[in-house]
């Protein structure tokens, strides 16, 4: 019975956070987001990553996805014929 006290606190402290500091996404594009999260963390470095240089990069392409995901199942079934001795 009193379990749900801590769990409220908690519950609401999260709430609070989540209203204050992260940013509203809805209507944005991935592109925009990530355009300003390197604006933002420009001057920051992560092991060795240009984040200067990420802006110019486009996410990747649904022709892009597919291809990946068709070249990962081929290699799956390359693995499999091999565990299989064929």
């Amino acid at each position: 019975a009193y379990s749900f006290g801590p769990f409220a606190v908690v519950l609401l402290l999260t709430f609070m956070f989540a209203w204050i500091y992260l940013p509203e996404t809805q209507g944005t594009t991935p592109a925009e987001l990530q355009a300003e999260m390197v604006k933002k963390n420009a001057g920051r470095s992560y092991h060795n990553m240009d984040i200067e240089g990420m802006t110019s990069h486009a996410p990747p392409s649904q022709d892009e996805w597919e291809q990946a995901l068709a070249m990962l199942v081929q290699l799956g079934d390359d693995d499999s014929d091999e565990e299989a001795g064929v």
